[in-house]
This record gives structure tokens, C-alpha cells and sequence, in this order.
């Protein structure tokens, strides 16, 4: 992962532990092309409940081949899945999970 990366990854993770969530670090050992972060996220009032897989791009830049088709797999079992290459991305992502949270 390059700088430019890191940051948006360091933004996610940022972002979530500010509301609690917890940002996973998503390893498949026997998968390749998997998203990076792994987000669990509960509303304490309503206890609704919510997983989320986001893969992070430096800006402009776009997932591999092995990565869109994995993603792919996952949304068609009923996965969320996001890419985000950029802060605004990742402010939408979290404003996504608020939504489903409430």
C-alpha cells in the first residue's frame, strides 16, 4: 500500500473509531484480491447491526481485474462492498452506514 493509500485507509479508519465502529483489516490468506477493511458497526439504541467490506484506492486510482471480480462474488451472496479512493468517498460510506444504522 503507497502513501497516497494510507491516507484514505488512515481516513476510514479515522472516521469509524470516532463513531465506535469497529475497521478491520481484511486478510484472505487463501483469497487474493479481498477488500482491505472489514467495518462492524451497531446502533446501541435500536441494535440494528451492520457489516460492511470497503476496498481503499489511492486517489484517482481503480481496483485490479482479480479485485472488481471479487467484489463482484461478494455482492452477488449480498455482500456491501465500496471502493473509496477519496475522503469524500469515505464520508459517504460512513454517512451510508449512519442511515442503515438508524
Amino acid at each position: 500500500m503507497g502513501a497516497p493509500e494510507a491516507k484514505i485507509e488512515n481516513y476510514l479508519l479515522s472516521e469509524c473509531n470516532k463513531r465506535n465502529y469497529m475497521c478491520l483489516k481484511f486478510v484472505s490468506p487463501s483469497t487474493a484480491g479481498v477488500p482491505d477493511r472489514l467495518i462492524i458497526a451497531k446502533n446501541l439504541e435500536t441494535g440494528k447491526r451492520l457489516v460492511c467490506f470497503v476496498e481503499t484506492k489511492a486517489p484517482g486510482e481503480k481496483p485490479r481485474k482479480l479485485q472488481l471480480s471479487v467484489i463482484a462474488q461478494m455482492k452477488e451472496k449480498g455482500a456491501d462492498v465500496f471502493v473509496a479512493d477519496t475522503r469524500e468517498i469515505v464520508d459517504q460510506i460512513i454517512r451510508w452506514i449512519e442511515n442503515q444504522l438508524s
